[in-house]
């Protein structure tokens, strides 16, 4: 029998019986992930989900002692730019990284923060993140072929559509593939009541609009507020449901300001713990009971980019329990609601029109959306929506570009190690006056320039020359004094290397600072000549002065 994968799933969210969307998706990827490999799902807290078949267990985020274990032995990470700002040292474990980008965080923040002091700060933070998140990759996945464009976009910018991942599959999907939200294959059971003729409020026979999922500040509820004091004058019995307003994972995501905006709206159009209720969170394991028991399912958004490129998990609970929904339009799920015909899709801010669909889909019969939430169901399950990543881990690599960049860094001679370069630079460095056992003084750069002939080799084929370009990105001079022992020589290499780096696979943009280089230095030579000039003068006019 074939050894299987080892792949690690590091959640950057809570994994546990109250858990948000980002957990939800590691929680039910690493499930389907165990059927054919070995999977280990590690997450911040304590994670308390049974799995027989899924290895958990916990990290601190920050703390590289706590994960190290985890990553130890595995052959693929899945993961998000959190854990990679947490944990930096994953780029360099020699593990093929798979990045999920998922959820658009720099467009969340955006919204997030406006208006605040801080909003400049964590911009600034997240496009950090994101660009190591494009320069670490070697696999990529998100949720929708509109995020797709937009990664393909982000990842062009970062040089990572190259020769290299173009001429591995000119589609690029061996660089980037979807991996959207998914349905559990067996639909929702119903274990007991929580809503009718349960919750304080809402009667046996009242009919339940839910707003599935948190208030975030790039949701509308008040929309959805407004609605249902219209519905309210036509209709007694509809009530509006927040069961989960507060995300469990408070640290890493607060209370956001529409929470209380919409709370405050619900109470000045008197619908607040009458037509109109709030919750705190629901646990996983009774999610279930609330969409059974529900009618029509609410996801309302504003007009913006986030929208755009955004995925809605709640929208792929409402079609796991056949719940007709009133929808935004401009999000990726607005289109699966059209294409499957599963509600209705409104404008932005359009309170008569969410009034008048939740109405009208409260009275459809039954069968009219039977056969689209049958095909949706069929489509969407988590088993088809993991197949890249699954086709991915059987066989895990290093992107391509990424290879050749680390190709030049492998040294034949496997004996040869940080510790062996070390004890040769000692040995090299041992005279305190910077002079070799011969008596000569040796600078940094000799001894950088032996070892490398030494232990990495001579210039290969094709190679750029080291000493006949000037366009280095650190300078030949700028190496710390031979007189400190075992740094300037160190310095020195890691300089060659930089260097070389550069020049193999940037040359053709450096040419032109290499160019600029050279004017540079022209004019400065020109500087020294007619300094020398003006020197030569000065000293002729005070000799003559002298006499």
């Amino acid at each position: 029998m074939s050894k299987r994968t080892s792949v690690l799933i590091i959640s950057h969210d809570v994994v546990g019986p109250r858990m948000a969307g980002p957990g939800i998706r590691y929680w039910e990827l690493a499930r389907v992930l165990a059927r054919p490999f070995q999977v280990t799902l590690a997450a911040p807290g304590d994670p308390q989900l049974p799995a027989a078949d899924v290895r958990l267990c916990s990290y601190e985020p920050g703390r590289w002692d706590s994960l190290a274990p985890a990553v130890e032995g595995t052959e693929a990470i899945l993961l998000c730019g959190d854990v990679l700002a947490w944990f930096p040292m994953l780029e360099r474990a020699g593990i093929p990284l798979i990045v999920d980008g998922y959820d658009p965080h720099p467009l969340e923040t955006l919204e997030l923060f406006a208006g605040t002091p801080e909003q400049e700060h964590k911009h600034r933070e997240r496009e950090r993140i994101l660009q190591m998140q494009c320069r670490v990759g070697d696999f990529f996945v998100c949720a929708s072929e509109r995020q797709r464009d937009w990664w393909l976009g982000l990842l062009e910018a970062a040089g990572r559509v190259n020769v290299h991942t173009y001429g591995e599959d000119p589609s690029l999907r061996r660089l980037i593939d979807v991996v959207p939200f998914g349905l559990p294959s067996s639909p929702p059971r119903h274990t007991r009541q929580v809503l009718k003729g349960v919750w304080p409020g809402i009667g046996p026979e009242d009919k339940v609009a839910l707003w599935g999922g948190g208030l975030w500040q790039w949701l509308d509820p008040l929309t959805a507020i407004r609605a249902m004091a219209q519905i309210r004058e036509r209709r007694d019995d509809v009530k509006l449901v927040f069961p989960g307003t507060r995300h469990p994972n408070t640290e890493a995501v607060p209370d956001m300001p529409i929470h209380q905006a919409a709370v405050r709206l619900a109470e000045e159009l008197g619908l607040l713990d009458r037509h109109v209720f709030f919750g705190e969170w629901v646990s996983y394991e009774e999610w279930p009971n609330y969409l059974v028991e529900a009618d029509v399912g609410l996801s309302l958004h504003f007009d913006t980019v986030e929208a755009r490129l955004a995925f809605r998990s709640r929208v792929l609970d409402y079609i796991w329990a056949g719940l007709p929904m009133v929808v935004t339009r401009g999000d990726a799920t607005s289109g699966v609601v059209e294409r499957y015909d599963l509600g209705a899709v409104m404008d932005y801010e359009d309170v008569e029109g969410v009034a008048e669909a939740i109405l009208r889909l409260l009275v459809a019969p039954e069968e009219t959306f039977r056969e689209g939430f049958e095909r949706a169901r069929r489509d969407l399950t988590w088993e088809k929506a993991a197949r890249p990543l699954i086709e991915f881990c059987r066989h895990p690599r290093r992107a391509p570009d990424r290879k050749a960049m680390l190709d030049w860094l492998e040294i034949p001679d496997e004996s040869i190690n940080a510790e062996e370069i070390e004890r040769r630079i000692r040995e090299r460095s041992a005279h305190a006056d910077g002079t070799s056992p011969s008596g000569e003084i040796e600078r940094p750069e000799d001894i950088a320039e032996d070892l490398w002939k030494e232990m990495i080799g001579g210039e290969g084929e094709g190679h750029i020359s080291i000493r006949q370009r000037d366009c280095d990105i650190v300078p030949r001079h700028y190496v710390i004094d031979w007189r400190v022992p075992i740094l300037g020589p160190v310095h020195a290499v890691v300089r060659r290397i930089i260097n070389a780096e550069i020049r193999r696979y940037l040359f053709p943009s450096l040419e032109k600072q290499s160019s600029f280089n050279r004017k540079v230095m022209q004019a400065l030579n020109d500087l020294a000549r007619e300094n020398m000039r003006l020197r030569r003068e000065i000293e002729e006019f005070q000799r003559v002065g002298l006499k």
